[in-house]
């Protein structure tokens, strides 16, 4: 027999997920017969597999020692402390500055060059996670690979779903991006074009017949062959931003997929830009559920990353700037 008791990390969820969690190898046949035979119990009584764990609640899995070895392979992370910047942290909710060049996830479980091994590495670190916990912090939200900046991660279930629901939700929170794009861009621009993804190539294209996407940006600064711009998502298309600057002609500098070859060569050669410049700079949550309706109206944002600062110091000191 297993015994964990259940914390605000682990609260509001079934707990037919949570047993499905901690015994992740097991085949859908023995979850569902532990329920069937009872062997599943909470406060000493057997539960239905749609109970709902509360905090406090003491959950006994009766399997073999045997059997929890054999289905619970979660995999192990080693405790480290985070080597990026933290821009928020409390017992529910992690905000994290991610670098360029860095996946969010990987493609193969237990990958550890991401940006989440990184987060779970640091909450076992800090002691607010482990494998066993029947919970996995997860992010909210996704950034391109090449994409710098703001990744909103929940540390429960309650704060992952409320998190989800948000990120989802038209207008309940407000997406502030910073760019450098080719050539010279009107004070203030609009791009409402629909867009939908070409599984063949996995390029997002400018179609009619594809979802409704709005971006809006203002230009920051202009110089002679690019400029620097804030940008506003008002949908959360993939590859949103990127596909619709191309589509007006002011690609992102550096962005090898929606990208000019001409354009990026000359930036790479000029000034050793192999990346797309482009930076979630800036969160501003409007609307939230509970458990986290405490950060209704809080804003968070972080400054350009360096390696922006440094292009727009060059170019502001070659005098091209307009």
């Amino acid at each position: 027999m297993k015994t964990f008791t259940i914390d605000y990390q682990t609260s509001d969820q079934r707990v037919d997920k949570f047993v499905r969690k901690v015994l992740n190898k097991a085949p859908e046949s023995f979850i569902y017969k532990l329920f069937r035979i009872k062997d599943v119990k909470v406060a000493g009584k057997p539960v239905k597999r749609d109970y709902v764990l509360q905090v406090g609640d003491e959950v006994k899995i009766y399997v073999t020692d045997a059997q929890y070895e054999q289905f619970n392979g979660l995999n192990k992370v080693e405790a480290m402390m985070f080597p990026y910047p933290i821009v928020y942290e409390d017992e529910q909710i992690l905000i994290v500055n991610k670098p360029s060049g860095m996946l969010v996830h990987g493609g193969n479980a237990g990958e550890v060059d991401t940006l989440t091994h990184a987060v779970l590495s640091y909450l076992k670190f800090s002691g607010s996670w482990n494998e066993t916990a029947g919970v996995t912090p997860a992010p909210a939200h996704r950034l391109d690979k090449e994409t710098s900046g703001l990744i909103v991660y929940g540390k429960t279930i309650g704060a992952l779903q409320a998190l989800t629901k948000m990120f989802a939700s038209p207008g309940a929170v407000k997406k502030t991006y910073i760019a450098l794009v080719s050539e010279q861009t009107l004070p203030n621009g609009k791009i409402e074009a629909p867009l939908l993804k070409n599984n063949a190539t996995g390029q997002v294209e400018v179609v009619s017949t594809g979802k409704k996407a709005l971006t809006t940006y203002q230009t920051r600064e202009l110089f002679n062959e690019c400029s620097l711009v804030e940008v506003y998502l008002h949908t959360g298309r993939t590859h949103q931003i990127r596909a619709h600057f191309a589509s007006i002609n002011h690609p992102l500098i550096g962005d090898r997929r929606y990208g000019n070859v001409n354009i990026n060569e000359k930036f790479q050669k000029d000034y050793g830009i192999v990346n797309q410049l482009l930076s979630a700079s800036e969160i501003t949550i409007e609307k939230i559920d509970p458990p986290l309706a405490y950060l209704k109206g809080k804003s968070f944002h972080i400054e350009p990353s360096d390696e922006l600062v440094k292009i727009i110091k060059i170019l502001q000191k070659e005098g091209k700037r307009l």
